[in-house]
């Protein structure tokens, strides 16, 4: 089911070392830190928000008061390597949702939790606070030589896709 997926898709990200998990609007009360990155702690019953470096510093009898909340989105870490540009591969049958290239061709960014994909030029016309709601994915499909009408590209074996004048990258028969 879709709550599976969701739940599924927030775990991988969450395992990655690159990716943190942030809470998008919510200042810590004491420290002001905003977004609150990691774990985020909310007094039961009211409006205030610790991030987890303050909410270590509450006496023992404090800390029953509050509950942890787990990041609700996430995004590559500040000075982390961005995705690798790899526009030699393809991702068959996926059109991007902006520009309509059709198949992606190198790096698509998936929108979590929505059937919407962008080519790498689409998405970097995104501002930088919609880009961290996207995926990068990267090429399931290599360029393993020229292209074969009717025989497929690379490693995914048969794609009949066409591109006009009979080459994906214009090296086609």
């Amino acid at each position: 089911d879709a709550a599976a997926g969701a739940a599924a898709a927030a775990a991988a990200r969450a395992s990655d070392p690159e990716r943190e998990g942030y809470h998008p609007n919510v200042t810590c009360d004491r420290s002001g830190m905003s977004p609150i990155v990691g774990l985020r702690y909310n007094l039961i019953g009211h409006d205030y928000d610790l991030c987890e470096a303050e909410f270590e510093k509450l006496s023992a009898d404090l800390k029953p008061l509050y509950k942890a909340i787990h990041p609700v989105a996430f995004r590559r870490k500040a000075g982390a390597a961005a995705p690798p540009s790899d526009a030699t591969g393809f991702h068959p049958g996926v059109t991007c949702d902006k520009s309509g290239m059709s198949p992606i061709v190198g790096i698509r960014y998936h929108l979590s939790g929505h059937d919407y994909d962008l080519c790498q030029a689409e998405y970097d016309k995104l501002p930088e606070a919609e880009k961290l709601r996207f995926c990068a994915i990267p090429p399931p499909c290599g360029r393993g030589g020229p292209w074969r009408r009717g025989g497929g590209y690379g490693r995914c074996g048969s794609w009949g896709g066409g591109f006009g004048g009979g080459g994906f990258g214009g090296g086609g028969p």
